[in-house]
């Protein structure tokens, strides 16, 4: 069972998990073999996205599931 990592979801604002769906097409080429397309899905990055999480004095590290790292300027208990 995967561990949910916990991470306050300011950290997560404005931020995109990206992948690629493929799929084979029904149209075959000159070849007769069949064509793969791929599409671009996009979609707000979520808390269950995360795979590690690492917290220092002055930032938060974290890796997502899509293969992105990002370091954020650690965010003050009031808000900011």
């Amino acid at each position: 069972m995967t561990e949910i990592v916990k991470i306050d979801s300011r950290y997560l604002d404005g931020l995109m998990w990206n992948d690629v769906k493929t799929s084979v097409s029904k149209e075959k080429d000159k070849d007769g073999k069949r064509k793969i397309l791929y599409d671009k899905v996009s979609r707000k990055l979520l808390s269950s996205d995360i795979l590690s999480y690492k917290e220092y004095e002055d930032e938060v590290v974290f890796v997502t599931s899509d293969g992105k790292k990002y370091n954020k300027s650690k965010l003050s208990k009031s808000g900011g």
